[in-house]
């Protein structure tokens, strides 16, 4: 039988108008629940309410940012009364006037795996994906802008908070048209953040950024050509092959303050870890990083979540590991940007980076070689909860501009 989530979404889908595909059951860090994301039939959280008041099915609300910890959706999740069952359902869908993260990717668009050579196939598929949008004559406004020089539509209708976000990911889709217009080939591949490109110009890798944006780049596209002759070789080759034995082994022998983690636990492997998570207490490791001056007060889980000391009693290594990579990152990874940049220089060569901004109602478009960038950093952004979600990477120090 359906998980009770996915029995709640087939009731739904067969009483109202909605589109299955955009309702889905998630299982991640937070609790189980039925998502509801944009283009689900639904345009506002309101309205999810309103429906199920018609049909009958009694809910409250839950603790802010219990199903979603994205700050957009923090207040827009219930749990339902469902045959018998209490049902979690998060309403990600952004709020009239507001932009989510991801809202206007060429993944939400319908774009991945597709390739265009011709300017008109390839706008008619973006107005297509952003169709029924309250943005949608300002998102054809940056195509038109592009192509012949119009100023952008309504821009001071929108956040600033939005437009980097607009520039970030609907950026991809401008900067890609913007190719097309110039006789170039463009495929978007499947998948998000798909390696190091965003898109491929001519077979060419292309990272599309927004302004404000650093540019990481993902070092598992990279593996085979990092040179690991060096400890900083060594690290960055565990990063990109996503090996937690190895990134703690090298993490320690670069970073100090690591290293004083390690010797207190006993070892660097993930065996010696699980034994000090069971016999330590949360507090009584966090009390330590707190407590330590080299440490700079990094590494701390957010005080308001009480989940990371929960995980920690279950045996979960995702505290302790959001730690040691938040260490490494900051304390070693932003001030060895000589032999970082050393070791990423000599294989970060092909690829480019374009970034987009928007000034003066005009889309600025400035293409950037990564070969002509030479300072780079590590980068690391998880959670407490899910440290591995994100695997660090290298950016550069000054960021792309």
């Amino acid at each position: 039988m359906p998980a009770i989530e996915t029995q709640l979404k087939n009731f739904l889908v067969e009483k109202l108008p909605l589109n299955k595909d955009r309702i889905i059951r998630h299982n991640g860090e937070t609790p189980v629940h039925l998502r509801f994301r944009s283009n689900c039939g639904i345009a506002t959280f309101e309205q999810l309410k309103e429906n199920l008041d018609t049909l009958g099915i009694t809910y409250k609300p839950v603790k802010h940012k219990y199903y979603s910890r994205t700050p957009d959706y923090g207040d827009q999740g219930i749990v339902v009364d469902f045959q018998g069952e209490k049902v979690g359902v998060q309403f990600n869908v952004p709020k009239p006037g507001n932009i989510s993260r991801k809202q206007f990717t060429p993944e939400a668009m319908g774009l991945n795996g597709l390739t265009f050579t011709d300017k008109n196939t390839f706008r008619n598929a973006v107005l297509h994906g952003i169709d029924g949008s309250e943005f949608f004559d300002f998102l054809v406004s940056m195509l038109d802008n592009v192509e012949n020089g119009d100023p952008i539509v309504g821009l001071e209708n929108i956040r600033e908070a939005d437009v980097n976000r607009i520039t970030s990911d609907y950026g991809e889709v401008v900067c890609a048209y913007n190719f097309v217009l110039k006789g170039h080939t463009i495929f978007f591949p499947k998948g998000s953040n798909h390696k190091i490109a965003d898109f491929y110009v001519d077979g060419q890798g292309v990272s599309a950024k927004g302004r404000n944006t650093g540019g990481k780049v993902n070092l598992s596209a990279f593996a085979e050509f990092i040179n690991t002759e060096t400890t900083t070789g060594k690290f960055l080759y565990s990063v990109a092959k996503h090996d937690r034995n190895d990134f703690v082994k090298y993490a320690a022998e670069l970073c100090p303050q690591v290293r004083a983690i390690t010797d207190w636990i006993g070892g660097t492997d993930r065996t010696a870890f699980l034994k000090f998570v069971a016999s330590t207490t949360y507090n009584e490791f966090y009390d330590y990083i707190k407590n330590t001056p080299e440490h700079k007060g990094l590494g701390m889980p957010d005080a308001k979540e009480g989940r990371p000391e929960l995980l920690w009693d279950k045996g979960s290594l995702e505290p302790i590991d959001f730690t040691v990579n938040t260490l490494v990152s900051r304390l070693w990874g932003n001030t060895a940007t000589t032999q970082i940049s050393q070791v990423v220089t000599e294989f970060l060569n092909e690829p480019m980076f374009i970034v987009l901004d928007i000034q003066d109602n005009q889309c600025i478009i400035t293409e950037t070689n990564f070969s002509d960038i030479e300072n780079w950093k590590t980068v690391y952004w998880s959670r407490a909860t899910k440290a591995w979600h994100n695997w660090m990477g290298v950016e550069p120090v000054i960021g792309i501009k």
